[in-house]
This record gives structure tokens, sequence and C-alpha cells, in this order.
């Protein structure tokens, strides 16, 4: 309002002059039109930046549920009997129970240090590890998932490995993964093969020997039926 009537003013003052007043005319559009865009710019950018505000508020708030399902994951994690570990893409290891130094006999300081999952693995299957790291971060199912675990101290048991993958707006952004010691169960299987085995051999050996004496007197018999061994009677026959 000011403008237009400062405006006014000036072009009472060049009433009269055609060409000086159809220039400041011409000027006073230029600037209005300028305004125009700077009022609409400023508004689009006060529009931009509510935009920002809100998704700043709503990724605040996504990070601190995340935060919090992460909490309660790990304390949950925590009371499991099982080997719970959580890693990278590239398989070091983030985060892992308690079970996981007791089963293992590694300490928090080596997780610091940067452990891989492939170091839980005798040599001979880190290549099928990091194959099935891949896949399992690519959503597939993986199904050859029992390993050799390798203990800090060396010593190794037969392990069950479930890997999930952990997203973040649909893209993997590392891995969650279990580990159940299957050795007793492993040995239950050798065991019952073992003994399926022997029961399968006395069962052949038992079936030799009953056919043996079998065949020997059926072959008596018809010895004895033919004549061979002297004459029978009707009587004898039946």
């Amino acid at each position: 309002n000011k403008n237009r009537q400062l405006y006014a003013e000036l072009l009472e003052k060049v009433k009269g002059q055609e060409e000086q007043e159809k220039s400041f005319r011409a000027v006073i559009q230029q600037v209005e039109s300028m305004y125009t865009q700077v009022a609409s710019s400023q508004l689009e950018v006060e529009k931009k930046n509510r935009q920002l505000e809100a998704e700043i508020t709503a990724r605040k708030l996504i990070e601190s549920q995340l935060k919090e399902s992460e909490k309660r994951f790990r304390e949950l994690a925590e009371l499991l009997p099982e080997v719970v570990i959580e890693m990278d893409p590239d398989g070091n290891l983030k985060f892992a129970n308690r079970t996981t130094a007791e089963a293992l006999g590694y300490v928090h300081e080596d997780f610091v240090g940067g452990l891989n999952l492939r170091q839980l693995l005798i040599p001979e299957e880190r290549d099928r590890g990091g194959e099935n790291i891949l896949r399992a971060l690519n959503g597939e199912d993986v199904e050859n998932s029992e390993y050799n675990i390798l203990k800090k101290n060396g010593d190794i048991f037969v392990g069950f490995l479930r890997l999930n993958p952990i997203t973040r707006s649909n893209i993997p952004v590392g891995l969650c993964g279990i580990i159940v010691d299957i050795t007793k169960r492993k040995q239950a299987e050798e065991e019952l093969k073992e003994a399926m085995n022997l029961k399968s051999k006395f069962i052949s050996m038992v079936s030799h020997e009953l056919r043996t004496p079998l065949t020997a007197i059926k072959e008596g018999i018809g010895i004895v039926l033919d004549g061979s061994a002297g004459e029978i009677n009707d009587d004898q026959k039946d």
C-alpha cells in the first residue's frame, strides 16, 4: 500500500510528460512483477521449510522407534540360550549376546576389534558362508545352513546358522543371525544310522542262517521222496 501511494505521487509529478510517464509506468510494472515473484518464492520457501521440518520430525520419530526396537531386541537376545549376533552387510559383527561369549569363548573386545562371521567358521566352509551372507541379504532362503563352528580356543561344534536381513526403507543394511548347537542331534542321528545298519546286517545274517538248514532239509526230503535213499511205500510218502 505504501509503495502504491509512492508510485501515485511520482506519477503525479510526471503527469503531462508522456514519454517519462510511459517509462515510469513500465518501471513500476517491472518492480511490482518482481515483488510478486519474490512473494511467491517466499511462500514456496516457507512451504518447503514446513515440509522439511515435518520430514525431520518424522525421521527423528522413526529413529527413536528404531532405537527402542533395537533396545528391546537386544534385551530379549540376552535372555536366549542360543548364540544371537548382528552384523553389517560385510559380515562384521556389531552385536553378540552373552551366550556368544559363553559358547564361543569370545569377549566384548573381540567384537569391537572387528570380528567377522567367517572367522566363526572352519576355513573350508568360509567361502560358502560368504556366499550365504550375500544370498540372505538378497532375501533368499538359505537351505544349506549347517556349519562347523570354530571356537576361539580351536574347538569345533556343529551348528545351525540362520540369517535374516535387517532392512531400512526396504534396503538391507545388515543381518541378524542365530546359531544353534546341533552337535548332540547330529551324534544321535549318526548313532541311529549305525543302529539301523547293524539291524540290517543282523536280519541279513539271521535270514542266511535260517535259509541254510531249511535248504538242506528240503533237499533231504526230496531224496527220500524220489526213492534215491531206498524204496518207500505210499503210507511213508503221505
